[in-house]
């Protein structure tokens, strides 16, 4: 029972999971690493990293941050793309910022990298004062906006940024603080903030994003007495899928494969097309052969190690049936945009 059959030079896992109103699926997923040339096509890499049930957690519990999300994720309705590595700034130019960015299929998404500021509250208005020249710094969310309120109400719990709780600092009310005060602000601002806004940027980085953080759990429906009276233990009615995208809503893409990448701001460019994949997956059910096609589910680029990861799942509706799922086989039918001397691997067969 639940058997793989994993005829693919990548991991591969099938797990049960049920949906938003609880009907049960045969979810596979199916994990690649990619390794980046500086020069040439992808390369597969020999070592396959086995792929991720769970998700990954760091941090403290009061601000614990996502270092990577499961790979089961049949029901994200689009492909999640996140960095993780170094942002850094261009080797002999003194600058007063740079910008990290990230090219997805046409799309950029631009994030500048200040040199370190001090906010400083007056009597009358506020300054940003500029020191040093930028450096580097961890593409995630520690280098963005958030974290704790560095100027909190005493007679109030402590209040982390809702968006982004890991971050370097924030304040949620100009009038608790006070005068002649300092704060640093994150090296990390959208495009169009100015360096010396006297505000602190919103957030904004390129790494996953936890569950309960804001950006995602805005998504995750209404549990009220309403719903634990009519729908407990399903997900409430207003659940929405968007909840299963992990990655920055500007990172996320309709991807199959082939489109562009390309990376600035992260040491040399990183610039490469996705490798394109065909997997199916035929799996047999009751006496019955089900053929399912996987879809691209996540794409990740570690930008030190120049390695990319991308993630399929297939699923299939079994209602009442988990307990008779017998085997699943997983195959390639296309394997295309890696290097010439790797094109064997479409029919590599590897057992896991």
């Amino acid at each position: 029972m639940w058997q793989i059959e994993n005829k693919t030079p990548f991991s591969a896992l099938g797990l049960p999971m049920r949906d938003k109103d609880g009907i049960e699926h045969w979810v596979i997923a199916l994990r690649a690493t990619f390794l980046l040339p500086p020069a040439g096509l992808p390369l597969v890499a020999e070592e396959q990293a086995p792929v991720r049930v769970a998700p990954e957690f760091a941090g403290q519990e009061t601000a614990m941050w996502l270092r990577e999300e499961s790979d089961f994720a049949p029901f994200r309705p689009l492909t999640d793309v996140t960095l993780a590595g170094m942002a850094h700034p261009p080797a002999g130019r003194p600058v007063a910022h740079y910008a990290v960015s990230l090219g997805v299929a046409g799309k950029v998404k631009r994030v500048m990298v200040h040199r370190p500021r001090e906010l400083v509250f007056g009597l009358l208005r506020d300054s940003v004062e500029m020191t040093d020249a930028p450096g580097s710094h961890p593409l995630g969310w520690f280098s963005a906006t958030g974290g704790p309120d560095l100027f909190p109400d005493h007679d109030a719990p402590a209040v982390l940024q809702d968006d982004n709780p890991v971050g370097g600092g924030w304040f949620a009310d100009r009038r608790r603080i006070p005068r002649r005060s300092r704060m640093v602000l994150a090296p990390f601002a959208p495009e169009d903030f100015a360096a010396d806004s006297p505000v602190p940027a919103p957030p904004t980085a390129f790494g996953w994003i936890a569950p309960h953080w804001g950006l995602r759990r805005k998504w995750a429906g209404t549990y009220d007495a309403a719903w634990q009276a009519s729908r407990h233990p399903l997900l409430p009615r207003d659940f929405n899928p968007l909840f299963h995208q992990a990655a920055p809503p500007d990172q996320q893409h309709a991807l199959e494969g082939r489109e562009p990448v390309r990376i600035d701001g992260c040491g040399d460019p990183i610039s490469f097309a996705l490798p394109r994949v065909v997997a199916e997956a035929r799996t047999r059910i009751a006496n019955q052969v089900l053929e399912q096609r996987f879809r691209l589910v996540s794409v990740a680029v570690q930008t030190e190690t120049r390695k990319l990861t991308m993630v399929w799942n297939s699923a299939i509706a079994c209602p009442g049936q988990d307990g008779q799922i017998e085997k699943s086989t997983v195959r390639l039918r296309l394997l295309s945009g890696i290097d010439p001397r790797q094109r064997d691997l479409l029919s590599s067969e590897v057992p896991t």
